[in-house]
């Protein structure tokens, strides 16, 4: 019934049938089925093709009409796109909450860029890809350049 989700999640669920782990957390296997249900209901079609083939979709800012790559990961997995589809900005931002399933935190997310697009900006944590020793780019939109917080991750 679920085996889109067996593909991104990569479960075997014959052999861990009730559970899954997350760092030192479990998340139970409904709630995780559950919210991979909800992200993908909520997803276009051509988000959801994204999704499958590469474990990460793309979301338009609702504000400045960037494009972001929301990635199948717990931080930094948001990426504003250069106009060739490259990274030019990782940003951390999530909602509360300790045993959140992974979609869920990635339709909030989703959500967020949609919707509260400057304020999430605001309150994200920024990693510059050239900080760790690759090119900068050429540019970088405006909506980027102010100071964002560089603390840890939330």
């Amino acid at each position: 019934m679920f085996t889109w989700l067996r593909e991104v999640l990569g479960l075997d669920i014959e052999r861990d049938p009730a559970r899954m782990a997350c760092g030192s957390h479990h998340i139970d296997l409904v709630a995780t089925i559950c919210a991979w249900d909800l992200l993908k209901r909520n997803l276009t079609a051509k988000q959801t093709r994204q999704l499958l083939r590469t474990r990460a979709f793309e979301v338009i800012g609702g504000a400045t009409g960037q494009r972001y790559r929301i990635r199948h990961s717990f931080s930094f997995n948001v990426d504003l796109l250069n106009e060739r589809g490259l990274c030019v900005t990782s940003f951390c931002f999530r909602p509360g909450g300790d045993d959140l399933p992974l979609a869920d935190i990635m339709l909030a997310q989703k959500n967020a860029l949609e919707l509260f697009e400057l304020e999430v900006l605001k309150i994200a944590n920024c990693l510059y890809p050239w900080e760790y020793g690759r090119d900068q780019p050429d540019r970088i939109t405006a909506s980027v350049t102010r100071p964002l917080s560089r603390s840890s991750p939330r």
